[in-house]
Order: C-alpha cells, then sequence, then structure tokens
C-alpha cells in the first residue's frame, strides 16, 4: 500500500495513546494489541466483537476501518470510516484515513476534501498534511503539493515515482535548485529503465547536461541492443547541445523500418546547424514514414519558409492538410507561406476560413490584415483587426497591427491610440514604443515623441527605426519645419512566425520508452 512506511510510524503511536488512556471494552483492547502485532484476522475479529458492544463508539469503527483497509477490504473500510464521523464530527483521524483511502483508491477530489477536513479539527497533523500533500501533487497542484508536503515535516520515503513527480514539479515551477538534491537522490536509487528515462529527461531540464548524458550512457550501456536505449542517447545529447554526436547516434537508427522519430531528430540536429538541404530531406523521409504527424509537416514547412522557398512550403503544407484536415497549425502554415509567396487571394481566403470558423486567438486576424495591408488596403486591415477586438477583446497583437494599419493609412491620431494601448499591454516593446513615437512626430508632439524614442532605445539599441527618428526628433526641436519620415521599409510588416501558433524552433522528439520492440 502506498506510504505502508508513514502509517508504520503513526500507527503504533497513535494504538500506544488509545490503550494509555485505559478506556474502552476488553475486545476493543486485545484487538488494538492485535493489530499493532500486525495479526489482521484476529484484530478484526475483536473489533467486530466490541462493535456489537458498543455500536455507538466512534473509536472502534474507525480502527476497525483501518483494519479492513489492511485486508484490502476498501469498500467496507470506508464504510467504518464514515459511521466514525457520523458518530463523531469532530474525528480528524477517521477523515484523515477516510481521504488516505481515497486517495489510493484514486478518488483524488474526494480524498482531498476528507484531508482538509481533518486538518481543520487537527491543523498540526502532520500525516494528514503530508497526504494532503501527496494527493495535491497528483491532481497536478504543484505548488500547494510542494508547500504542504514541506510544511508537513515528514521525511520523504525513498519511492522513485514519487520523487520524479516532486522534482518535476519543481522544474514546472522553475526552482530548480530545490529539484536538484532530489535528482541527485534519485540517481542513488535503485530504479526501473522507464523510471531512468524519466531521471534523465528531468536531468536534462534541470540543465545538468553532463548528468543526463551519463544517465543515458548507462541505459544504453545495460541494453546494448535496445533500439529505444539508443535512440534515448541520440535524443539526450540533441537536447544538451551535441549536435554531432547526435547525428552520429541516430544515423544508424534510420534503418528501423517505418520508424520517423531517428529522421526527425536528424532534421532537428541539421535545421539548428544551419544545414536547411539536409533537415529538410530528413523531415520529408519523417513525413513518409508518419503523415499523421503534424508536428513533422510544421518542421518541413518551417525550414522551406526559413530557405526562403514559399512554394515548396506551400505544397508541405497542403500535403500536411491531406493527413491532418483538422490541424489549425498547419492551416495558419499555409497562410503564411501563401503570404511569402505572394499568393495574397489564396492567403485571404485561408486566413477568412479562419476566421469564420471562430479561431480563438489573433493569428488568423493577423494574417489576414497583413494581407490587406501588402495589398494597399490598410482601412480594411485596420478594420479586420478592429472585429477581432469585438470577438476576443483587445490584446497586445491586435491594437499593436492596427497601429500600423493606420499609420498606412496615414491617420497618425487613431495610430498613435493603438501603439498606446500596445505599450500599455507590453511596457517593454521597443517596436511598438517606436511606432508611437513616430505617431507623434508626424502630429509634432516633439517632446513626447523625444521620450518614446529614448526609451524604445533604452530597451533596443539596436533599434535602427527609433533611431533614425529620433535624430529626426533632435533636429525638429530647432527647425519645426522639418517633416517627419517613415520610409517605406518601416510602414512594411511580415507575418512574424513567432506569433503563429504551433509554430516551433524545431522541438525535440519524445523520450522512448523500454518495451520498444528492437530492430
Amino acid at each position: 500500500m502506498i506510504l505502508a512506511g508513514a502509517l508504520r510510524v503513526a500507527m503504533p503511536m497513535l494504538i500506544s495513546l488509545v490503550l494509555a488512556s485505559g478506556g474502552g471494552q476488553q475486545s476493543f483492547r486485545r484487538g488494538l494489541i492485535a493489530l499493532q502485532n500486525n495479526h489482521l484476522r484476529l484484530a478484526l475479529l475483536e473489533l467486530t466483537k466490541a462493535e456489537k458492544e458498543g455500536p455507538s463508539d466512534a473509536k472502534v469503527h474507525n480502527f476497525r476501518g483501518i483494519v479492513l483497509a489492511k485486508l484490502g477490504e476498501t469498500t467496507t473500510a470506508a464504510e467504518e470510516y464514515r459511521k466514525s464521523i457520523q458518530l463523531d464530527p469532530k474525528n480528524s483521524e477517521a477523515y484523515k484515513n477516510l481521504g488516505y483511502l481515497e486517495w489510493t483508491q484514486r478518488h483524488l477530489a474526494r480524498a482531498s476534501l476528507n484531508l482538509k477536513e481533518a486538518l481543520k479539527i487537527a491543523p498540526k497533523d502532520r500525516y494528514a498534511r503530508y497526504y494532503l500533500g501527496r494527493v495535491e501533487l497528483d491532481q497536478g497542484h504543484d505548488a500547494a503539493g510542494l508547500r504542504d508536503l514541506n510544511r508537513a515535516g515528514v521525511p520523504w520515503p525513498n519511492e522513485p515515482d514519487f520523487l520524479l513527480e516532486a522534482a518535476a514539479a519543481y522544474l514546472r515551477l522553475h526552482q530548480p535548485l530545490r529539484t536538484r538534491p532530489l535528482l541527485a537522490r534519485l540517481q542513488s536509487l535503485q530504479l526501473s529503465d522507464r523510471q531512468r528515462v524519466h531521471l534523465g529527461s528531468l536531468l536534462v531540464r534541470a540543465r545538468l547536461p553532463k548528468a543526463a548524458v551519463e544517465e543515458f550512457s548507462k541505459l544504453s550501456g545495460r541494453n546494448p541492443d535496445a533500439s529505444w536505449a539508443q535512440f534515448d542517447l541520440a535524443l539526450a545529447n540533441l537536447k544538451t547541445g551535441q549536435l554531432q554526436k547526435a547525428i552520429s547516434l541516430s544515423t544508424p537508427l534510420t534503418s528501423r523500418d517505418g520508424e520517423a522519430g531517428p529522421w526527425i531528430l536528424l532534421g532537428v540536429a541539421y535545421a539548428r546547424l544551419k544545414e536547411p538541404d539536409r533537415a529538410i530531406a530528413a523531415f520529408r523521409r519523417a513525413a513518409v514514414l508518419d503523415p499523421n504527424r503534424e508536428g513533422i509537416w510544421l518542421d518541413l514547412t518551417h525550414e522551406l519558409m526559413e530557405k526562403e522557398d514559399p512554394r515548396g512550403a506551400i505544397s508541405a503544407a497542403e500535403d500536411g492538410l491531406a493527413h491532418n484536415p483538422k490541424s489549425y497549425a498547419l492551416h495558419v502554415r499555409l497562410g503564411a507561406a501563401c503570404m511569402q509567396a505572394g499568393q495574397y487571394p489564396k492567403a485571404q481566403q485561408v486566413f477568412q476560413k479562419l476566421i469564420d470558423m471562430g479561431d480563438p486567438t489573433p493569428t488568423s486576424a493577423i494574417g489576414l490584415a497583413q494581407v490587406f495591408l501588402r495589398t494597399g488596403r490598410p482601412v480594411q486591415a485596420a478594420h479586420t483587426l478592429a472585429l477581432a477586438q469585438d470577438r476576443l477583446g483587445p490584446s497586445f497583437l491586435l491594437v499593436y497591427f492596427q497601429g500600423i494599419a493606420f499609420a498606412h493609412a496615414g491617420q497618425p491620431q487613431q495610430a498613435a491610440a493603438m501603439f498606446r494601448q500596445a505599450v500599455h499591454f507590453n511596457p517593454h516593446s521597443s517596436d511598438a514604443l517606436s511606432w508611437l513615437g513616430a505617431m507623434q512626430l508626424r502630429q509634432r508632439k516633439v517632446p513626447d515623441a523625444i521620450q518614446n524614442l529614448e526609451k524604445a532605445l533604452h530597451l533596443n539599441k539596436g533599434n535602427r527605426q527609433a533611431q533614425r527618428l529620433l535624430v529626426q526628433a533632435r533636429a525638429m526641436e530647432h527647425s519645426p519645419q522639418h517633416v517627419v519620415q517613415v520610409s517605406p521599409q518601416e510602414l512594411k510588416t511580415r507575418f512574424l512566425k513567432s506569433h503563429e501558433p504551433g509554430s516551433p524552433d524545431f522541438p525535440d522528439p519524445d523520450w522512448e520508452m523500454p518495451g520498444k520492440p528492437s530492430h
């Protein structure tokens, strides 16, 4: 049973306290002594007698529930705990035991409720708080679970799966320093191969590359004929930046029949090495082997667009959609590739279709607006973004691009209002501050413009638009007749792939687990 060690510590203390009190029938005392000595059948017999002699004694029902739970009769045990609570609503032990039992049955919501009731009655109960922490961790409530586990002051058991999950929770909370002692502890334990893979993945995430590669090297050494172990060693090298080593380890694995994973790994490694032709060839092979995996097509189209081959990206996106017709990310990628290729009617059709289908993100509206901007229709672009705000609410991207649309339309006042909103959403956007300064210059608000352009340069010293505009603003201070100009290049917008949902920077493949057949 989970946490048997904790129960072995807590149970004798509780039994001793009850026996020391001197109360209760003889059958009850004999039952407790039998339970203390782990004679469960005898304990059940005596406690059943005690229950018949004193049916309204809450303690008897609670201890009979404990024995039944130990014997695996969980349904009857839960009934006993509930009867104990009914007889004595202040019986924190029965609430705790019921919560623990519900947890072992994976009834997490009910377990949480009962353990919280136990803590209301006995807030200093270390084990109730400890169990609650375990329940919260299993519910995915990382912060609450770790807080209660630490507050409980109960030593954490050497349960690998629990320690792995606790370490993962600390990483999700961006607390690597709390993670590392747990990882060191896990490295000293006897773990299954599956648990070792999990440990290795956490070592990667905790930025302990040397330890991670060592862990996967050991796994590979213990499983020299297992393709999953060789793949994970290659992947560990990829994740820790050893790209050439990852390539050398994964290349022999490409002979595995029907396996896309090694080809994906090669594609990612070559993409990061800026070898686009090899990356594209690897992603194409992966797509043939596993055409239903959306991410492969996204990787392939991404690399084709980076290589300035939008027609190839369009073809790949369409092939991907033939196998994944419901892929939102591939539809967005198709629209972006069409725009890069200058196929504006087709891009407009793709983005409009996504909007009509109720796109819950601003991406398709921004894409459609940029089609309008590139085809000389800035008023339509601004209108499209306004409709998106009505539907989704304002956001940085929507107001930022609406500001650009108004700038294209020659409406600096409206543009400045949008850029002010954009700066409100993201005060650290050098681009938004630069555009705001440009529009203020057009309105002859020179001091305000200088202030915002200086902020833009403080955030990004390489912002060339802000640099040039600030020179103009200084000139306007001395010569009010000076005319501010925003170059056509600065007005030109592009579809930012970083704003696409699902747009990858070539995400790594998943770890492979023991049990995968070798080839």
